[in-house]
């Protein structure tokens, strides 16, 4: 059985996308991580046996909030998580770790900086780990982390050492496979939306889109213009 997983977070203005707020105000922040996670999880939750949204903060406010995602209603193959306290190292860990009591079979683990992320990408990191290709999949972010990994047993101490949220992530990862002799594939390049270039190229992917481009966000995508507009007429 095959799981994915998605990390989100309650969209609220002040605690959203902090960074990129400081940018386009908390509100178009917040709205916006809405729209990426309501693309996202629209797209890809139908990729695997079993789909996991680990939301986070532990509030009454975040489960009314997942219950809109256009996934939340498929019961039977989608379920709400609630991320355990620790950083974000002890989080993945304990993903893996529920993912591999549930039985036999790959799991992934994206977040949702990416609401463009192609499909294909998840579809590769399935297949290499469902035929024992590889025991890591990695899809590496521009920042020097990832935007997706998946594992085909339990993590074991992979995470333990691990720099996080740093330009070491991937490298102390790639490290940590190696020094556990396990076999690590890496697929193409994606990017995280942290700032607001990334938005810059959010939009312009969204414009020209191909085979083995971004994938469509088309939430996203309708509340771009206006954010972008808003900021080019404060700076002007």
């Amino acid at each position: 059985m095959s799981v994915l997983g998605m990390f989100a977070r309650n969209p609220q203005p002040g605690k959203t996308k902090t960074r990129l707020a400081a940018s386009i105000g908390d509100q178009a922040a917040a709205d916006l991580y809405d729209c990426f996670v309501r693309d996202l999880a629209g797209r890809i939750s139908c990729l695997a046996d079993q789909f996991w949204t680990a939301v986070t903060p532990d509030s009454e406010d975040c489960r009314r909030w997942y219950r809109t995602l256009p996934h939340a209603s498929n019961e039977e193959r989608c379920q709400l998580l609630i991320q355990p306290d620790g950083d974000l190292g002890q989080r993945i860990k304990w993903f893996f770790e529920l993912a591999a009591k549930q039985g036999s079979g790959p799991a992934i683990l994206i977040g949702t900086d990416n609401p463009d992320l192609p499909a294909a990408r998840i579809e590769e990191a399935i297949e290499l780990l469902s035929t024992d290709s590889a025991d890591i999949v990695i899809v590496p972010a521009t920042d020097g982390g990832y935007v997706l990994i998946g594992l085909n047993a339990t993590p074991g101490k992979l995470f333990d050492r691990i720099r996080w949220s740093s330009p070491f992530t991937l490298l102390d990862t790639l490290a940590a496979a190696e020094a556990a002799g396990q076999r690590l594939q890496i697929l193409s390049l994606w990017y995280d939306i942290d700032n607001i270039e990334d938005l810059g190229t959010l939009a312009a992917l969204q414009t020209c889109r191909g085979d083995s481009a971004a994938a469509p966000c088309p939430l996203t995508a309708e509340l771009l213009p206006k954010v972008l507009s808003e900021v080019a007429a404060e700076d002007g």
